[in-house]
């Protein structure tokens, strides 16, 4: 959708010269902008347009000005030149008072009615007294063209005391100074209060108003921000419906004003606790939503004591909406206690399926210790490091054994992560300025801006060089784990010679130091990845392949975690289903529990099972979709697996003992099959959906 135009928004291009002229006077900024675009002929010709407004404006303001000032020159000579009288005399005749009082109002007020009058009481209404001093009167029309000068800088007065008189009157953001006047100099009284009360009422209007201060009345920029943040509090207070998270935006304060500018903790807690309503409106389950609305609650309390310590100039604006915030969450709270009273959940869900589990997912995560052991053994007890390899299908949960690590080895391991698919990676240099940055981070070492050579060599060199300063008299071992590690090759290929060099230069380390550890992840092995070979280089690598859960840790992630009551072969189907493949075995687990919580009932049957079978096996399921789709890309590979499906006795070899070595097939007797039962059931519904 097109947004909607600025209401304030300003023509371009002046309708005639009388407007130019308006704009000279009363809009400095247009005036400008329309100046700037025009060429010579066009400046020329808006000229002779405005030149007649122009002479007029001159003559009604500066001829009376003039005339005045040597009307005062006139008097003033025969006042103290003439007569011989002095300014504290008391006995100035009459018609020479009328005189210099002729004079002063003539200056200020322009000639006319005022000259006439006192002329003629003076008695000299015939002007006699001005050809007497003729030849002083271009010395007197210098002092008054000066006086001239002043009083083009404080011209707009009159304009200010007609604004003055204006504001006592009703004003909205469609008629009130400043949209007529972008030459305000003086504060005008009560205006700023009442726009910014105006504000918070009509917030979309105000926001509108900001922009136009902003593009057009550059005096009145801290207005705009006065305005803009009881907009913004506005914004908040009307938010429809209530509580809505899309309204809790900070302000979009101008850089160059930096007293209206929130704090850095001010704008970080409205971001965590727009995230945290979020969190709490997106649950399902009543007993989360509502443990996760009483968080965001105390976050809100916390957030209007924050706001009490911003500066006072605009904290005022937030604390009318955040009371009332603070009121209908406590209105709400109210309901969803009601409510969790009436349907309480029978069972938290606190499984995973298709993320990777994280150290406050301790519940759900089973097994591994055999990984452990190994990986722990082999570092352990080796005198040089060996390049590590975790490697299994997608989705079996190798991140999530990374994300445990930590814990699983112990403070004798000091595990650099790095997820090779962050977007910050985006070429083998900036994977080596990744790799150091997090090194820092994980070290609690001063960041440095490394710049490295762009040659691949030179910057590993440089990099080699501070992991050998950083690993001195370190009284644990680093792991450097890159995860989705075929991110990398994908780099490499782009120059095969370079890339070899690489790999050759970061095996010659693994082999002459035994303090850091590499250690790769992904689903690929290093011998399917060609120009530049991998194998070629890493034949020291050691293995670790992560594949299904075991079935007594299957069982325990089956009835550990929650409180339902599952009939004894209920969990053994579910193992048989997904053999206990995580990702599989964590979404059908989610759903018997999202059934219990629908229908109340923690005792569960066959039917709820089949269910949730029905459930996990939709077109969307990622972790048999990927294999699908990713793995067997080559059509060569599918039609084994079909091959497979229909029992048929499979005729590529190489595409045979590829699924056998990823695990996705397994054989029995003479015949291949799938290994997960919940695989070939969807694969038979959805194999031919793909392309």
């Amino acid at each position: 959708m097109t947004p909607s135009p600025n209401p304030f928004q300003r023509p371009t291009v002046p309708k005639n010269g009388l407007e130019l002229l308006k704009w000279a006077i009363f809009e400095p900024v247009v005036f400008i902008k329309f100046y700037k675009n025009l060429s010579t002929i066009q400046t020329f010709t808006w000229l002779v347009r405005a030149c007649f407004w122009i002479i007029l404006s001159v003559t009604v303001l500066l001829f009376p000005f003039l005339e005045g000032t040597m009307v005062m020159a006139v008097n003033i000579y025969l006042v103290f030149f003439v007569t011989g009288r002095t300014i504290v005399s008391l006995t100035i005749p009459k018609n020479v008072l009328y005189e210099l009082l002729s004079s002063i109002f003539s200056l200020v007020f322009f000639p006319g009615v005022f000259i006439v009058f006192f002329e003629i009481m003076a008695g000299d209404s015939d002007g006699s007294t001005f050809l007497m001093i003729i030849y002083a009167v271009t010395f007197f029309a210098l002092i008054g063209s000066s006086i001239w000068l002043i009083f083009l800088a404080i011209f707009t007065l009159p304009f200010y005391l007609y604004h003055l008189l204006k504001i006592f009157f009703s004003i909205d953001f469609y008629h009130n100074p400043y949209i007529y006047d972008g030459f305000i100099l003086l504060p005008l009284p009560t205006v700023k209060t009442r726009l910014s009360r105006l504000a918070y009422q009509q917030p979309e209007t105000a926001l509108a108003f900001v922009d136009f201060l902003l593009e057009y009345r550059p005096l009145q920029r801290k207005l705009a921000m006065h305005i803009l943040h009881a907009a913004t509090a506005g914004q908040w207070a009307q938010a429809y419906p209530p509580l809505n998270a899309d309204k809790l935006s900070p302000p979009n304060v101008a850089k160059e004003i930096k007293r209206f500018i929130p704090s850095g903790d001010w704008t970080q807690q409205l971001a965590r606790l727009r995230q945290q309503l979020i969190s709490s409106q997106t649950q399902s389950n009543i007993g989360v939503r509502k443990t996760e609305f009483e968080s965001f609650l105390t976050r809100l309390t916390e957030f209007r004591e924050l706001t009490l310590r911003e500066p006072p100039l605009w904290h005022g604006y937030y604390l009318d909406a955040i009371n009332h915030w603070l009121t209908v969450a406590k209105e709400e709270l109210d309901k969803l206690a009601t409510e969790a009273q009436t349907r309480e959940s029978i069972s938290s869900n606190l499984y995973r399926p298709g993320e990777a589990l994280s150290r406050d997912s301790a519940n759900v995560f089973f097994g591994r210790e055999d990984l452990r052991d190994d990986l722990a053994r082999k570092i352990l007890t080796s005198q040089s490091m060996p390049l590590f390899l975790i490697q299994g299908q997608r989705r079996v949960g190798k991140t999530s054994l990374l994300n445990f690590l930590p814990q699983l080895l112990g403070p004798r391991f000091k595990i650099i992560y790095q997820d090779c698919q962050d977007d910050r990676v985006s070429g083998v240099i900036p994977w080596l300025q990744d790799l150091r940055r997090r090194l820092l981070i994980e070290l609690h070492l001063p960041q440095d801006p490394w710049q490295p050579p762009q040659d691949w060599l030179a910057a590993w060199g440089e990099l080699r060089e501070y992991l050998a300063t950083i690993s001195v008299d370190k009284d644990c071992k680093l792991i450097l784990a890159f995860d989705e590690y075929e991110k990398l090759h994908r780099f490499f290929k782009k120059d095969v010679e370079a890339a070899e060099d690489l790999l050759g230069a970061l095996r010659s380390f693994s082999q002459h130091q035994n303090q850091i550890v590499f250690l790769f992840v992904g689903a690929h092995l290093f011998s399917e990845l060609e120009k530049p070979n991998w194998s070629r280089y890493f034949v020291q690598v050691e293995r670790l392949k992560v594949d299904y859960l075991k079935k007594p840790e299957a069982l325990r992630l089956i009835t550990e975690p929650v409180q339902l009551i599952y009939p004894p072969d209920i969990p053994e189907q579910m193992f048989e289903l997904t053999q206990g493949h995580p990702a599989l075995l964590q979404k059908l687990c989610k759903e018997m529990v999202d059934i219990a919580n629908k229908d109340l009932h923690r005792q569960m049957t066959a039917q709820d099972l089949e269910t949730a079978i029905n459930i996990t096996l939709d077109r969307e399921n990622l972790a048999i979709g990927v294999f699908w789709t990713e793995f067997c890309e080559d059509p060569l590979c599918k039609a084994t697996v079909k091959q497979i499906l229909a029992g048929q006795t499979p005729t590529d070899q190489y595409q045979l003992l590829r699924l056998e070595e990823h695990g996705y097939i397994i054989q029995q007797g003479d015949v291949w099959k799938m290994r997960v039962p919940l695989f070939e059931r969807w694969l038979e519904r959805y194999k031919e959906a793909f392309r």
